[in-house]
């Protein structure tokens, strides 16, 4: 199929687990119960070009979650319960040109090589979240990037140089 796709959304999914999807262009996992998503989940997806995750009460993800995605060009991760991302979540992500990682109200932190090796990213949203502080040459990769959302809850967020 030219645009094969999986719409899981809104089924009160609380686990889930994949067989290799090799021809698999877009999948919806969004607004469902999901607390946890299992290592691996989406290794071996590398035609995946769009992929949601949002309204999903997970806190954490797995350090090994993504395979080698070289087509993926959207991905939204928001209104979950993380507090923090792995740093290596976006690295096998080059293509990625579209990220919305807001309104997670717990969200603190991110790993100052987060973006690292997304060198295409033309929008990032960060908006909305419990972020106080951004580390130091956290964006200094993304110089295609046309759209940086960043306000917040708070009335500063710190970008320290």
């Amino acid at each position: 199929y030219k645009d094969s796709f999986l719409d899981l959304s809104r089924n009160k999914l609380s686990g889930l687990v994949f067989w290799p999807l090799r021809n698999l262009k877009i999948l919806s996992l969004s607004s469902n119960r999901l607390q946890v998503i299992p290592e691996k989940s989406f290794y071996y997806m590398p035609s995946l070009s769009y992929l949601t995750l949002y309204k999903n009460p997970m806190s954490s993800l797995p350090v090994q979650l993504m395979g080698h995605m070289p087509y993926i060009k959207t991905f939204h991760l928001f209104n979950t319960n993380l507090t923090t991302v792995p740093g290596n979540l976006f690295t096998n992500m080059s293509g990625l040109l579209t990220l919305h990682i807001q309104f997670n109200n717990k969200l603190q932190e991110l790993p100052s090589d987060l973006f690292c090796c997304l060198p295409n990213l033309k929008t990032l949203s960060l908006k909305s979240n419990n972020l106080q502080y951004l580390p130091p040459h956290l964006f200094s990769k993304q110089t295609t990037l046309n759209i940086l959302l960043l306000n917040s809850r708070k009335k500063r967020i710190y970008i320290c140089t």
